[in-house]
């Protein structure tokens, strides 16, 4: 659990008055986190990934959306609620990376091993095809929620990561 007092440098306090009620929840307190990944080395030059990570939800504030107390900010927070106390939805996304290298030309006779630099690259030149897929599933991963209970959006994500996203590179070594 990590606690402080503060989202930022430039946040208020509800309630000026009483910055002791600011302890709480900070806004990267994320409980729980797992990533796993396997990769997989298939004859001839193919090589593939997959990676897999899921965390819980991070807190967000919940405040009325009116200056009940007067100080001039519209950041006052229920009554008994305190900094950070609800909780958004939880992420998980899957990836992808699919790569294959090909040698291009003919190999070059074996090199001497370096004595200072370790050895040398015997492998000649290359070309490699990779394919990376990333929250390949697609699934909307949210991001901020909104905490202000008069706004008709209250407690609905504002905000999601990105999609599924494919790459395609090509890489020339010499």
């Amino acid at each position: 659990m990590t606690l402080n007092d503060a989202d930022g440098p430039l946040s208020l306090p509800a309630d000026n008055g009483h910055p002791e009620r600011e302890w709480g929840p900070a806004r990267g307190d994320v409980r729980h986190r797992a990533f796993g990944t396997a990769n997989l080395r298939l004859p001839p030059s193919f090589n593939a990934s997959v990676s897999m990570r899921w965390q819980s939800a991070s807190p967000y504030n919940i405040t009325t959306g009116q200056d009940t107390n007067g100080d001039l900010t519209t950041n006052d927070r229920p009554t008994g609620v305190g900094r950070n106390a609800a909780r958004g939805i939880g992420t998980w996304a899957a990836d992808v990376r699919l790569g294959w290298t090909r040698p291009l030309g003919a190999r070059p006779a074996p090199r001497r091993p370096r004595q200072q630099n370790g050895p040398a690259n015997n492998r000649g030149p290359q070309a490699s095809v990779t394919i990376a897929a990333r929250n390949i599933l697609n699934r909307t991963q949210f991001g901020a929620f909104n905490g202000v209970m008069t706004s008709p959006l209250f407690g609905q994500a504002i905000s999601a990561f990105n999609p599924r996203r494919i790459d395609v590179s090509l890489q020339l070594r010499f």
